[in-house]
């Protein structure tokens, strides 16, 4: 086999892993409040909560608010608690 293609060979233990931990993210997502995943969609993208405060036209303070709630949550649900 050509070494291009060995390399991308996944292990499937890893790939059967790696599918588990993106569904478990995507159910905790999908439990999170409409407003925070909002802010944290947004925040993904554009990197920075005046973006956030400007597209869902809230003040800057309560979008790093609502990204911080979702994290936090997110972390719960994924067993990466961090106080």
């Amino acid at each position: 086999m050509p070494p291009d293609l060995a390399a991308k060979e996944e292990d499937p233990a890893k790939a059967a892993e790696q599918s588990e931990e993106l569904q478990r993210l995507e159910l905790a997502l999908r439990d999170l409040p409409p407003e925070q995943f909002a802010a944290l969609s947004i925040y993904c993208d554009k990197g920075k909560y005046k973006h956030v405060a400007a597209i869902l036209e809230i003040p800057q303070t309560t979008a790093y608010e609502r990204c911080q709630a979702a994290l936090k949550a997110l972390r719960r649900k994924l067993g990466g608690d961090r106080q």
